[in-house]
């Protein structure tokens, strides 16, 4: 079995240079646990463990400053060059979907003179999926298209009605690469619906389903349910269309990182799969041109 891997979601925080508001103990989300995050994390901090051996990554924006995101990539640049000699990483900023699109144009190109952008993501979850219906949203994410750039959505796939919203997208914007955060925030409770979604969005090549997040809903969550979400994603979208990710440190509230590396290396997936899954896909839908695995 192949031991490369690329993460394509983790997050790097260091409190003393970024804001991140969102960790503060009088912010949103109100997590009793969320003292395990409030401290820096850095490229040392990665290590898959037992066999398995980090080729690259892709960091996922976490709030280090969403006026001015680009300082987040600033910051990526020196963290990743300094304690990583040169490994591959892209860098997904945020921005405002649903701005207005002279302000998201602005956000674009200043975005776009940092190293290693890749596209954006703006958290669309809970009452905030209603931004994904703004007047804005469609030629913002032509201007993405039309770039080469990638957009990430995160949103609970089972919100039906968001979903047929995300593949009208998909299918006007073909050139669009969306990718789906966190498999989709599915749960045990509304798993049939985001199987809906699942076989509503599959159809649309263009849009990718990222697994991960897995601590979002369920701290406690079971091997099987990683099985079960896993290859319901594989028969809905087909190899080619899914990842495996870690959503580092987030991960941490649930278990190491080295353990969930080593619980996707152990899910019943042939070498192929596994390949695709933990290496292949990211490697081509990132664009990083990493060699590949070798057995």
């Amino acid at each position: 079995m192949n031991n490369r891997i690329i993460d394509p979601h983790i997050h790097l925080f260091n409190l003393q240079q970024g804001q991140y508001h969102w960790l503060k103990d009088q912010a949103p989300p109100y997590w009793a646990d969320k003292a395990k995050l409030q401290r820096n994390f850095s490229m040392s901090d990665l290590n898959p463990g037992n066999q398995l051996q980090l080729a690259g990554v892709t960091h996922i924006e976490a709030g280090f400053n969403n006026r001015e995101p680009v300082l987040e990539l600033d910051f990526l640049a020196r963290e990743i060059a300094r304690e990583t000699r040169g490994m591959p990483y892209c860098a997904i900023a945020f921005a405002d979907i649903s701005s207005a699109t002279s302000q998201f144009n602005h956000s674009l190109e200043q975005l776009q003179a940092a190293a290693r952008f890749s596209g954006i993501r703006h958290i669309t979850e809970g009452a905030d999926t209603q931004l994904l219906f703004a007047g804005p949203v469609a030629d913002n994410l032509a201007r993405l298209a039309s770039q080469g750039l990638i957009f990430e959505a995160q949103f609970e796939l089972s919100n039906l009605k968001a979903s047929r919203q995300l593949a009208s997208y998909a299918r006007s914007l073909p050139n669009l690469t969306i990718v789906i955060n966190h498999a989709g925030l599915v749960s045990e409770q509304d798993f049939t619906q985001w199987q809906s979604a699942l076989e509503l969005l599959a159809p649309y090549p263009n849009i990718y389903l990222k697994c991960s997040g897995w601590e979002m809903n369920d701290r406690q969550y079971k091997k099987s349910w990683l099985d079960k979400v896993i290859a319901t994603a594989v028969q809905y979208f087909g190899p080619g269309r899914v990842m495996l990710a870690s959503n580092f440190p987030l991960c941490l509230l649930s278990c190491s990182y080295a353990d969930l590396w080593q619980n996707y290396r152990q899910l019943e997936l042939d070498s192929n799969l596994w390949s695709a899954l933990s290496f292949d896909n990211a490697n081509k839908i990132y664009r990083f041109a990493i060699s590949p695995n070798i057995s």
